[in-house]
């Protein structure tokens, strides 16, 4: 079970981050933008809630667990937006009057024990025709393959000190989450990988400090996970219900 405190504690100490999530979320947006969702479920939410970044929606439904996150977002008055201070459960599915046309589970299936029991949930607030929008790191990343080839890590897979202290359970690949998504019933609708990364978030963060890396190589590092398939620091996907 997550310590949801120490959670906190580390989300916000977590150097490279913020540079990352908006990379995230950007992602997250052409998602957003292609399938023109009525009603979004967002499954943690962090310090960024998905209404910061884009607002054309009807309703918004929140999940939290971390009752500072939750505050946060629950502070700012935004029309069509519900926060609840909780895990997403099924027994939740009975609050709502309608189901959701996109659920967005981003940055979290890697952090839990069970990621499939999530995956299992969310089909309970999923509309006929809807979609789940995922995001996980990445173990094929470009920083990951480097540390491999230094001798740093004995495989890919392999969780790393950092991975450890976010009490990350798992490490993904595009080929290992498609197989979690398939075994929880559902069928992928497009992967990528995306923003190269060629070093841990610690060494990306002390680069950006000194203004050898700047914002242009940042957007330059987004752009140029097109030409690199599969070795992009984070793995998008979207799934939905078989018809």
């Amino acid at each position: 079970m997550r310590n949801i405190n120490q959670y906190e504690r580390d989300y916000l100490d977590n150097p490279f981050e913020a540079e990352l999530i908006e990379y995230r979320h950007k992602k997250t947006v052409e998602t957003l933008e292609l399938l023109e969702p009525a009603s979004i479920l967002e499954v943690g939410c962090g310090l960024v809630p998905l209404y910061d970044y884009f607002k054309d929606f009807q309703s918004l439904v929140i999940f939290e667990p971390s009752f500072k996150f939750s505050e946060a977002a629950s502070n700012r008055s935004v029309k069509g937006v519900t926060v609840v201070n909780d895990e997403l459960k099924a027994d939740y599915a009975a609050d709502f009057d309608e189901k959701f046309d996109l659920i967005v589970i981003s940055s979290l299936l890697h952090e839990l024990e069970n990621p499939s029991a999530l995956l299992e949930c969310a089909r309970g607030f999923l509309a006929e025709g809807g979609t789940i929008h995922i995001n996980v790191p990445n173990a094929h990343s470009m920083h990951r393959m480097l540390a491999y080839k230094m001798g740093l890590i004995n495989r890919l897979e392999e969780r790393s000190d950092r991975q450890l202290r976010f009490q990350q359970h798992h490490t993904f690949s595009v080929e290992t989450l498609g197989e979690l998504v398939s075994s929880a019933g559902f069928e992928i609708l497009s992967s990528e990988t995306f923003f190269i990364k060629p070093f841990t978030h610690a060494q990306m963060q002390a680069l950006l400090d000194s203004g050898l890396l700047t914002e242009a190589m940042l957007d330059g590092l987004y752009l140029l996970a097109e030409d690199m398939p599969g070795m992009g620091a984070e793995i998008v996907m979207n799934v939905r219900i078989p018809t």
